[in-house]
């Protein structure tokens, strides 16, 4: 199969066709039109020399890479990472077949197996950047049958190409794994992280990497006066297991709307060791222009935050940036 169709099969199916469209208004083609139009489109660009096939692997990594994921932040210290000091040393961490196909590229693969392979390694004096894709599963009840003391569950097996990222920043010193979130709801990926550091073994040490506690957001996202987001749902946890937990009553509204949320932190006595909170990041002029819906999972990791829907690399970074600078107290 030609390269291009593979691409064009892969925007498909993300479901980013807004993000197509908005791709052929920059090029001033015309956009509109069910997903079959905008491909012909698409394609009539390509023989016509108007979009070129390294544009649309550029507009498939900015899909793919961003949203429906699950982030993990960590301070990096480069001095307890000296396989990756410099590039010569980098490339020789690479097997010749990644170093043909992934090295500055990225290899268009649509159809993984469940062995992770690695399909772009970008190195910079300023960060890098590996990519892996895998088939990954998971299970969707069908529904339970009870006969006598025997219940039988059904399940189906829905199959799912996976994208999963490293980004290490050698500026700031920082890193995010980011583990495609492939399940409805918020999951444990905790053995997912395991396999990512891995994966990660032969390029950095796990000492190297030191998760950013994010409890100074958490405690900012729960004061009333912290305006740039919108709470829809609070969960709050003691080490004997007593909780309160509150939803807006309404998906747009806050949860301190009504006031039910604050009767319950008057009236919760418990030491706090997990916390849950749901938010929704609100516009900001020039750096996003809708609400970006987001998770926290603290009692699972301190260091996570959930995107629950795709998005460009210009909204998460605003939203990471915001989210570690807060954490880091710097904001």
């Amino acid at each position: 199969m030609p390269n291009r169709q593979r691409i064009l099969n892969l925007l498909e199916s993300f479901r980013g066709k807004s993000q197509v469209q908005r791709f052929l208004e920059s090029k001033k083609e015309h956009y509109s039109g069910t997903w079959e139009i905008v491909r012909g489109r698409i394609e009539d660009g390509l023989e016509k020399g108007k979009i070129t096939e390294n544009e649309l692997i550029l507009l498939l990594e900015d899909i793919e890479e961003h949203g429906d994921q699950y982030i993990y932040l960590y301070g990096l210290d480069l001095g307890r990472a000296p396989r990756i000091r410099d590039r010569e040393n980098f490339e020789t961490l690479l097997t010749a077949v990644e170093r043909s196909r992934a090295l500055d590229r990225v290899a268009i693969v649509q159809n993984p197996t469940a062995e992770p392979i690695l399909v772009s390694a970008y190195f910079t004096p300023e960060r890098l950047k590996l990519k892996w894709v895998q088939k990954r599963s998971f299970r969707r009840p069908l529904g339970e049958t009870i006969n006598g003391n025997i219940a039988t569950v059904r399940y189906q097996i829905i199959d799912t190409r996976a994208v999963d990222l490293a980004i290490l920043d050698f500026v700031q010193h920082t890193a995010i794994l980011c583990i495609q979130k492939i399940e409805p709801g918020v999951r444990d990926y905790r053995r997912q992280l395991r396999e990512m550091f891995n994966r990660l073994n032969r390029f950095v040490d796990q000492e190297a990497l030191t998760p950013l506690d994010l409890e100074t957001l958490m405690n900012r996202m729960n004061d009333k006066s912290f305006t740039e987001i919108r709470r829809r749902r609070y969960r709050a946890l003691d080490a004997e297991g007593g909780v309160f937990e509150v939803t807006s009553s309404a998906e747009s509204e806050d949860i301190y709307g009504g006031g039910l949320y604050e009767v319950a932190r008057e009236n919760y006595t418990g030491v706090l060791a997990g916390l849950y909170a749901n938010a929704y990041w609100l516009p900001v002029k020039g750096r996003l222009d809708r609400e970006l819906h987001t998770i926290f999972p603290y009692k699972q990791a301190v260091n996570a935050v959930v995107f629950t829907q795709r998005c460009t690399k210009t909204e998460r970074d605003y939203v990471l940036s915001r989210i570690e600078s807060i954490a880091r107290g710097q904001s």
